[in-house]
């Protein structure tokens, strides 16, 4: 879970600056209207969540093995999903 964490900790934070951008553009338009902003925020976080939610639920074996050490070498021969690995 730490290393699903450390790896979107970066999408995360650009999805706050996007929120707070959107937020202030609508704040200079003259739009000051609190229910906007938390429709906003609510959907924007909404989207956000259901992203990571999917991505480490199709990943989780994957997730799951890399947190574990492994005992031999046999075992780093295992099928874990067929959902594709990016490369970093």
């Amino acid at each position: 879970m730490k290393l699903f964490f450390k790896k979107h900790s970066l999408l995360v934070a650009v999805q706050v600056v996007q929120l707070l951008m959107v937020l202030s553009i609508l704040w200079l338009d003259g739009d000051c209207d609190i229910q906007l902003f938390l429709y906003n925020a609510f959907l924007n976080l909404l989207m956000l969540a259901c992203y990571l939610i999917y991505y480490f639920l199709s990943r989780k074996k994957f997730y799951e093995r890399l947190s574990m050490p492994l005992e031999s070498l046999d075992n780093s021969i295992q099928q874990t999903e067929a959902a594709p690995i990016p490369k970093l």
